[in-house]
C-alpha cells in the first residue's frame, strides 16, 4: 500500500502496521479500562449513594 505525501517522498506503510496499531489499541484499552475498574471497585457505594441530591 502505497500512500502519497505531498512532496517528493514516496511514503510505503506495510500492511501489518495496521494490524498491529490495532492490537495496541485494543490492549491499552483493556489495561488503562482494568486499572480504572480496581480503582471503581474500592469506591464504598453505600457512602457514594447516600450522598445524591
Amino acid at each position: 500500500m502505497l500512500t502519497s505525501v505531498s512532496g517528493w517522498i514516496a511514503l510505503w506503510i506495510d500492511p501489518k502496521i495496521y494490524l498491529e496499531m490495532f492490537v495496541i489499541g485494543i490492549g491499552t484499552y483493556a489495561a488503562v479500562s482494568l486499572l480504572e475498574y480496581r480503582r471503581i471497585r474500592k469506591i464504598p457505594m453505600d457512602e457514594a449513594l447516600k450522598n445524591v441530591e
